[in-house]
């Protein structure tokens, strides 16, 4: 049970399970069970299909995006319409599987479901690294203990270990249980189980680093930590006030802290935290001069916003516009067409792709515009209606989007266009494509619903800035008269020469993607370096086998980068593979400008742009001129 919310209503009733009726179609209504897993992670969910498996009848809570209440799906707002809102709600998952929409036998059982899952949300999402590798640990062990007696025996400890991503021989396996195994009984409980934990997760290299700094004392006073923070971190405001407010934050001993000294408990937690990112803390929020003409920023913008999948016979959907609000996008495109019934329909034109309705698309973006970030929205109309069907696209427009649309100049601006921040809260309409991202250009589109490298790096470009979906560009392109041309360099202001140098330590927890394959995984780093043509360069380490929970390569690369302000550093995670193409493990993409120098976790997104809980790379970073 989670801590704090043992007594707690919502999860009891959780824990406890409820019939629902699962909702697909208009004619597919189907009561299943649902049930909440002790571990508080996990969900059950009854199915008739015949030979499924126990684990494909669960589903992980950290896959959840959100929960809404009442009909605030496509489905619900369907195929639910008869029921009362306050007994429909959604699951909406991370990646691109299907909703889940859900009708209540009560308001008040579904206000458990809803209200319960939203606690256990937010409460993971508040835990720190080690509370989650802590949880996620306890919770392979749960799986390992088969026979629920709350012992581990050599067997269970084996499978114990394939569930952590780690493979050892069985004569190491039987000397680190024979270690732990006090009371000789040939199995692990309580104690031995918690020192089993604590061989598993010690971390040497964290020991090496925190020794380099810490010397012969067993603990980091104030003076020590501001020199490790000057020295290896290069962090600008390293002085006694930043040392003991991480202290303060980090350090769980309250001796410690009461003496103003950091433990090596306190230091790990520091280097896992945001502020021991790859990633500038002080760049997740917006940060740069958002009062300049809009056309001086780069701004995040979705391609083929409707569709959840190919652009050929995929399906189009209002969700797909609220997924790509949720990730920050600010420009997203409508393509336009004639309806039945005199409603404009939006799909992609002369193709197979499904048809919605525009008047269910404005509604979803009235709704999600400003939910990730209060700066305007763009929609870009590709019109292909006949004159009767935009008059009622105008009229759609005022009714859904009232004061949000605007539909006339500024007061006091008519010389220059106005700046993001004048346009907080604003939709604009923009008729016409605009006319790439390096060489200027400040409206490219992607299409968000299509993860791969070039999303990656456009979504690590716009994880700039707070993520707020505008990007200042630098001096040279805001410049009318620029000479800049990124394929044939010359000097200039873009011109400063840089030296990185990258030594990828050791990953944390990195996991297994491919569940279908019954191996362990075998994985290697690729780190990338993304911007001008001449700037673009990719370096890998060697592949550890069979080591997905605490691989160690210690392997340092170097780059040189011609024009630092346009560069991204992509960190990539592949699970080798000697007979079919690497599985992608997960990945992380830091601007330039964004980097941090020093010992920093890399924390390490999903193929969808989804944090995993808990995998990271331990590297060393710096930057020379």
């Amino acid at each position: 049970m989670m801590l704090g919310l043992q007594d707690d209503q919502d999860l009891q009733a959780l824990l406890k399970g409820s019939q629902l009726l699962k909702v697909k179609s208009s004619s597919w209504r189907r009561e299943r069970f649902y049930k909440l897993q002790e571990d508080c992670k996990t969900i059950w969910q009854e199915s008739r299909k015949v030979m499924r498996s126990p684990e494909s009848q669960l589903f992980s809570i950290e896959d959840i995006q959100e929960v809404r209440m009442g009909h605030r799906t496509e489905g619900l707002e369907k195929f639910a319409r008869d029921i009362p809102e306050d007994r429909c709600f959604s699951i909406v998952f991370k990646d691109q599987r299907n909703t889940l929409d859900l009708i209540a036998p009560s308001s008040a059982d579904a206000q458990h479901w809803v209200q319960g899952l939203r606690k256990i949300i937010h409460h993971s999402g508040s835990m720190d690294q080690r509370q989650k590798l802590q949880h996620w640990i306890h919770s392979c062990l749960r799986k390992a203990d088969k026979n629920k007696d709350n012992k581990m025996n050599f067997k269970e400890l084996k499978d114990f270990l394939k569930e952590l991503n780690i493979q050892v021989d069985d004569s190491y396996a039987r000397k680190i249980f024979r270690e732990c195994d006090h009371s000789q009984t040939d199995s692990l409980e309580d104690e031995e189980i918690e020192t089993f934990y604590k061989m598993l997760t010690q971390r040497a290299e964290i020991d090496r680093v925190f020794a380099e700094a810490a010397g012969s004392a067993e603990t980091l006073s104030v003076e020590k930590l501001v020199t490790f923070l000057q020295h290896q971190q290069r962090e600008e405001a390293a002085g006694p006030a930043l040392a003991l407010s991480l202290i303060e934050r980090y350090e769980p001993s309250e001796t410690a802290k009461a003496q103003r000294q950091m433990t090596k408990d306190g230091f790990l937690m520091y280097l896992l935290s945001a502020d021991g990112s790859a990633f500038s803390l002080a760049h997740r929020r917006v940060y740069q001069d958002m009062d300049q003409p809009l056309s001086h920023y780069l701004v995040s913008s979705s391609h083929n916003t409707y569709l959840l999948e190919d652009q050929l016979t995929g399906p189009s959907s209002t969700e797909a516009y609220i997924r790509a609000l949720c990730k920050g996008c600010r420009c997203l495109e409508l393509d336009c067409w004639d309806g039945p019934n005199q409603e404009p329909i939006i799909y992609h034109g002369y193709t197979f792709t499904s048809k919605i309705l525009f008047y269910d698309v404005l509604r979803a973006i009235r709704d999600y515009a400003f939910k990730a970030s209060p700066y305007p929205v763009i929609l870009s109309l590709e019109n292909h209606c006949s004159l009767e069907q935009q008059q009622v696209m105008a009229r759609h427009l005022k009714a859904i989007l009232g004061p949000m649309l605007l539909d006339q100049p500024l007061d006091g601006v008519t010389m220059s266009l106005p700046s993001p921040e004048q346009l907080k809260g604003k939709i604009l309409l923009k008729g016409k494509k605009c006319q790439a991202l390096t060489s200027g250009l400040h409206i490219l589109a992607l299409n968000f619903q299509t993860p791969g490298p070039e999303m990656d790096v456009y979504l690590g470009r716009f994880q700039d800035n707070g993520a707020c979906g505008y990007v200042l560009k630098p001096a040279f392109l805001r410049d009318p008269d620029t000479a800049f041309n990124p394929r044939a360099l010359t000097q200039g202001p873009w011109w400063a020469q840089k030296r990185l140098r990258v030594r990828v330590i050791s990953g944390q927890q990195l996991p297994k993607v491919n569940k279908s394959k019954n191996s362990i995984v075998d994985p290697k780093v690729i780190v990338e370096v993304h911007g001008v043509g001449q700037d673009v360069a990719s370096r890998q380490t060697a592949v550890i086998t069979n080591n997905g929970f605490n691989p160690w390569w210690d392997t340092e690369f170097e780059f040189e980068v011609a024009v630092p302000d346009l560069a991204l550093v992509r960190f990539v995670v592949e699970d080798y593979d000697a007979s079919s193409k690497n599985d992608f493990i997960g990945q992380s993409t830091i601007p330039w400008n964004s980097l941090k120098q020093g010992y920093r976790h890399v924390h390490l997104l999903s193929k969808n742009g989804d944090q995993h809980p808990s995998a990271t790379l331990f590297v060393k970073i710096s930057l020379q001129d």
